[in-house]
């Protein structure tokens, strides 16, 4: 099977699960686009791209290792580096849903406009009352 996509971006899965084809076009699960986005999300708030000259295996293999996954500026707010960091997470049960992930950053513009306190943001999405 041919890959087709941006590897940066791939989840984990893309490279670790078994495909499921439909009409000979391979498709992935959806929590797949989870980590994608989160790939997206710290280029933008980087300016730079992660991971670039590896080769897909070593890249997928590395990204398994702890503390792998791309850095976030040490200014990210606090609730967007909660979201971006639980989409990174290497089990895919454990990612948020997107539906979740908009709830999350709903929740964390309304933390940095101080509409919302952290303690709130954390109880609901760190002991996983929304979303979990």
């Amino acid at each position: 099977m041919h890959m087709v996509g941006t590897r940066v971006y791939a989840a984990l899965e893309v490279f670790t699960q078994e495909v499921i084809l439909d009409n000979n076009n391979p498709k992935f699960p959806s929590k797949a686009d989870v980590w994608s986005f989160a790939m997206v999300c710290s280029e933008i708030l980087t300016g730079k791209a992660h991971f670039i000259d590896e080769p897909a295996i070593s890249l997928h293999a590395r990204i398994k290792e702890p503390g792998i996954q791309p850095q976030l500026p040490d200014d990210c707010p606090y609730g967007l580096q909660l979201c971006i960091t639980q989409c990174w997470d290497l089990n895919p049960k454990r990612q948020p849903k997107f539906i979740d992930v908009c709830k999350m950053l709903n929740f964390a513009k309304a933390t940095s406009l101080e509409i919302l306190d952290v303690e709130t943001f954390n109880l609901l999405f760190v002991s996983g009352q929304v979303g979990g």
